[in-house]
């Protein structure tokens, strides 16, 4: 009774703040995330022993969370009837708003990428096939959106492969270029809760949270 959290302690321990005090890695989750039957404590990976440089011989795995939430060489684990605001959970993963308010950072926010044509590639004036990935923390993939010229116009790209949640979207559409000259390619992607990707990254001072669309600029022969 009177559960909040849980907490996960890491064997891991430094000074993360220069001449500040010796902490080890403590993060905390919400008792519905915790004990969300997706949430693992993980003593081997593919079948094999969990390697030193993933965790051994425990860690947390969140899925659909970012990586600071996965704790690696699990040292303890404590239930808490309190919310927990250790350096790593209030502090460090964090990104503070406009009006000095911190948020923290759970789950990935939904985000896609072009992975074919490579950016400054030099394409033939033909059609061509544009692929690429999409993936989102909080639900599957419901569309992903091209764009030839810059973001101004969108049309739909065809989603392939598995739609499964915590796994990569594949997508690609054909391209057919109007004429020859330089093009910005771009996607964005939206997952089944409505959840847009941004133009643009919010900016914070740690660099979290990248998650803006990434233009591919290319060149079409003449």
């Amino acid at each position: 009774p009177g559960a909040r959290q849980v907490l996960f302690e890491g064997a891991d321990s430094g000074t993360p703040v220069p001449g500040g005090p010796e902490m080890s890695y403590v993060r905390s989750l919400p008792m519905e995330v915790a004990m969300h039957p997706d949430t693992l404590v993980a003593y081997e990976m593919n079948g094999e022993e969990l390697p030193i440089e993933h965790g051994y011989p425990l860690r947390l795995v969140v899925p659909g969370w970012y990586g600071m939430a996965s704790v690696k060489w699990l040292s303890g684990i404590k239930v808490i009837d309190y919310e927990f605001e250790g350096f790593f959970q209030s502090d460090r993963y964090v990104i503070e708003n406009d009006d000095g308010v911190r948020e923290q950072i759970k789950e990935m926010s939904t985000k896609s990428l072009i992975s074919s044509p490579s950016g400054g590639e030099v394409l033939a004036n033909n059609p061509t096939c544009v692929a690429g990935m999409a993936w989102s923390g909080n639900a599957q993939i419901e569309n992903v959106e091209f764009s030839s010229d810059g973001g101004q116009t969108w049309e739909q790209a065809t989603l392939t492969g598995p739609s499964e949640r915590y796994a990569w979207q594949q997508w690609h559409m054909t391209w057919t270029p109007p004429a020859s000259g330089h093009y910005t390619l771009a996607c964005r992607a939206t997952d089944r809760l409505g959840n847009v990707q941004p133009i643009k990254t919010r900016w914070n001072a740690g660099g979290y949270v990248v998650n803006g669309v990434r233009p591919v600029c290319v060149t079409v022969a003449g």
